[in-house]
Order: C-alpha cells, then sequence, then structure tokens
C-alpha cells in the first residue's frame, strides 16, 4: 500500500515583549497568508511585558481564531518564549518571525513558504536581510543572525535540547543545520528593523547589540562566518 505523503503546514511563531503596535502591523500583513490558507496558525508568545500588547493583539484580531496569544508573566528571553509557543505546534513546519519588523511584503513570505512546499529535499530557509548595512553583510550577519526563518518542527524541538537561552537561538540554530549537514538555503527578504530605536533608547540598545555579539563569538562566529554557506534559492532570485 502506497503511503501518501501529507501535505505541509506552517505555523508562525511570533515572540514579543512590550511591542504594542509594532507587531500588529506584522500581523495585519502575516494575517494576509491565514486567509489564503499558506499558515496553519499564528503563535504569539507574550515574554512578560508590562504593556497592553496581549490585549491589543485579541481586541484587534478577535475575529481571526487563527491567530492565538500565550505567555507568561516574567521576562525570559527570546529562545525561552520561542520553546514556550514550540510546544503548541501541530503542524509539520514553523516560520519563526520578529514582531518589529516593517516595510515587509507577506508575498514574499507566501513565496518561501511555496517553495519549501513544493521541494522536499529543503530542510530549512533562512530569509537573507538584504536591507541590512555593509558591514553586516561583510560579517554575514545578514544571514547568520537573521530572526526570520522555516525549519522543520522536528528539527527545532531537537534544536531546543541544547536548551539555548536569550539571543542563543540563531547561533545554535546554525550550529545544529551545519553539523548535521542540513539542506539550508536563503532568500532575498527586503525589510526594516528600525523600529528598535523607537521602543529603547540608543544606551539599551547599544548594550543589547553587545549581549548579541558576545553571544555570537561564544557560538563560534568565526567557523559559522566560514563554513555556515546556505545556498541561494535560484528561482526566486
Amino acid at each position: 500500500m502506497l503511503k501518501v505523503m501529507q501535505k505541509n503546514q506552517y505555523t508562525c511563531l511570533i515572540p514579543f515583549y512590550n511591542e504594542n503596535w509594532r507587531i500588529i502591523n506584522v500581523l495585519t500583513k502575516m494575517a494576509v497568508l491565514i486567509e489564503n490558507g499558506k499558515l496553519k496558525s499564528i503563535i504569539c508568545v507574550d515574554d512578560g511585558s508590562t504593556d497592553n500588547t496581549t490585549k491589543l493583539i485579541s481586541d484587534t484580531f478577535s475575529q481571526v481564531k487563527e491567530i492565538k496569544v500565550v505567555g507568561y508573566e516574567q521576562n525570559s528571553g527570546k529562545s525561552a518564549a520561542l520553546k514556550y509557543g514550540l510546544s503548541l505546534v501541530k503542524t509539520s513546519h514553523v516560520l519563526l518571525f520578529d514582531a518589529d519588523l516593517n516595510s515587509f511584503s507577506s508575498k514574499s513570505i507566501e513565496q518561501a513558504l511555496d517553495a519549501v512546499s513544493n521541494n522536499n529535499l529543503i530542510d530549512a530557509l533562512i530569509f537573507r536581510q538584504t536591507d541590512d548595512p555593509l558591514i553586516s553583510k561583510i560579517l554575514r550577519h545578514d544571514l547568520i543572525i537573521s530572526g526570520e526563518r522555516i525549519l522543520k518542527t522536528s528539527d527545532l524541538k531537537n534544536i531546543f535540547q541544547k536548551n539555548p537561552v536569550n539571543y542563543q537561538i540563531e547561533f545554535v540554530i546554525n550550529n545544529y543545520l551545519l553539523r548535521n549537514r542540513k539542506n539550508t538555503f536563503w532568500i532575498p527578504f527586503y525589510s526594516k528593523n528600525h523600529f528598535k530605536l523607537k521602543k529603547w533608547s540608543c544606551k539599551i540598545a547599544f548594550k543589547k547589540t553587545l549581549q548579541c555579539q558576545k553571544e555570537l563569538f561564544k557560538f563560534q562566529h568565526l567557523e559559522q562566518w566560514l563554513f555556515f554557506r546556505p545556498k541561494a534559492l535560484p528561482h526566486i532570485l
């Protein structure tokens, strides 16, 4: 008896902390992907916010049952939020997405989801941040620390067995994909992430940048810079 392959389904995980209207902008665009059947659901994980973001999401998208808000009281970092959300995922694949992006097109997300669905050789797909400054591209941060990725749910569960914390998640994902020789690809992603200076002071933004850099070097930045080489997805370029 032939085994029928089940079509890929996708859950989008969006961790957030005090994002307010910024995440509403993201969800408004992502909701289009629910309407056209590309996304099964969107799980927004409240990482201990102290503002009204959870209520704002619930009120704005009260008619969209596929958009869910979950969370906990104490701020624990991005990795913890994603792990919490992952425990609720029932689909074959996960789309990881940041809560504070702007100027991106839902069409580009749709193209990425279709690419993974149409090619079962793709284990992971990373959205390469084409709007990053030149220094970021030289250091390959536009790819290495991109927060927008499509992964198999089973792989992401294996990744969390490494217990990443805070800013480590992208680096741990890279290591897993590299070590296990996963077929990893990238696509260009035109977006901006300039909202951070509107929600953080320059001092806090600088501190968080240093924290991120510290985690990067902890997780073999040189090795990832040299050897983590996802292939471009040619038909989307």
